[in-house]
């Protein structure tokens, strides 16, 4: 990654840092264009401040078939077919939300009149090898997966943990506009498919409070324990419910609770419910209540799962509970600041409505 980093910031910055690079306007001679395509959204997202030069937009169904067929050299009931496999398409809207930014190089594509005459293959190789922009291409993959399509996931990620939605980055491309056409120049698939079915909407109000928090929470955590509980948090979403119904994703979430209360002694069931209850219950008590007895069921749920194995115990209901519970227990770890021992010690010494730092 750092040595890739490194060539990047040698040969191309995102649109968004271009000051970083002290790269004047004049010097910019190929502008290439990424485009990230997200699953499970609709057109709430498309007005969010991203950094970084990113952008959510929209596209019409036909429209993005049309595209990949383009770029990919595909018919287009065959790129249909794509866009459907990977749940690109929002039914509802017809629309496709993909995420836009823009590469700059000043690495110039060489103009045909500056190839060598009739050259032989290893003439016109070691040519291409000499130039600056196929230089730039020979690692614009890696760029776009160590980089670009890094930067999108860990945005997507932010997202789920702000809020409830299989939000994620599905493929993506870069490619050239050249000639009123486009030239594809690199394809990347997500080696791990979302599995989660559910639409990421946020709210007119949520938004600049999901700004915020896109732009200030740095993943992943510095604590080892705070980022565990987050990986079984995501992971929560990769778990397919259809294939193996909603165990699987309830003991992943499962999992992550424990990493975050669990001190290793004691009753565990009791200790972990009521030191919930007692963090995401804050001053009002009825919730306390109502978070401590509900996460008993959960505990209770768990134990005559594993002891049976009866798979249909697990309700999507009970998923989705945990998962806020798990959610918000990451983010009022992570706000408080202090190692997890100094955050079980001070619930341990709370009662039900005594607020924390």
């Amino acid at each position: 990654m750092k040595a890739v980093m490194a060539i990047f910031s040698l040969t191309m910055s995102l649109v968004g840092v271009k000051s970083l690079m002290g790269l004047p306007d004049e010097a910019i001679r190929s502008e290439i264009e990424y485009l990230g395509v997200i699953s499970n959204a609709n057109h709430s997202i498309l007005d969010l401040s991203l950094d970084d030069g990113f952008q959510f937009e929209q596209m019409d169904v036909n429209e993005f078939t049309g595209l990949i067929s383009d770029l990919e050299g595909l018919p287009k009931e065959v790129a249909h077919g794509k866009a459907k496999e990977f749940r690109c398409i929002n039914y509802d809207e017809k629309k496709v939300y993909v995420i836009h930014n823009s590469i700059v190089t000043d690495s110039d594509i060489p103009d045909e009149d500056k190839y060598p005459d009739n050259p032989s293959q290893e003439e016109l190789d070691d040519f291409f090898e000499a130039s600056d922009y196929y230089q730039f291409l020979s690692i614009l993959g890696s760029i776009q997966r160590d980089c670009l399509d890094d930067g999108v996931r860990d945005l997507c990620q932010k997202m789920r943990l702000f809020k409830e939605g299989g939000v994620s980055l599905q493929f993506s491309y870069c490619y050239l506009n050249r000639m009123d056409k486009k030239e594809l120049l690199a394809q990347s698939v997500q080696d791990r498919g979302i599995i989660d079915f559910s639409n990421y909407i946020i709210t007119e109000s949520e938004k600049r409070d999901l700004t915020d928090f896109i732009r200030n929470v740095v993943i992943p955590f510095k604590s080892g324990t705070v980022q565990l509980a987050l990986e079984n948090f995501d992971l929560s979403y990769y778990t397919s419910a259809h294939i193996h119904g909603m165990s699987l994703p309830f003991l992943v979430l499962m999992n992550g609770i424990e990493a975050l209360y669990n001190p290793g002694f004691g009753d565990l069931r009791s200790r972990t419910s009521r030191n919930c209850a007692v963090l995401l219950g804050g001053s009002d008590i009825e919730k306390c209540r109502m978070v401590s007895t509900r996460m008993k069921g959960l505990y209770k749920k768990r134990a005559l799962l594993l002891s049976s194995g009866n798979n249909s115990l697990i309700k999507e209901k009970d998923v989705l509970d945990l998962r806020q519970y798990l959610r918000e227990s990451i983010i009022g770890f992570y706000k408080l600041g202090l190692n997890e021992s100094e955050i079980r010690s001070m619930l341990d010494s709370k009662g039900y409505g005594q607020t924390l730092p």
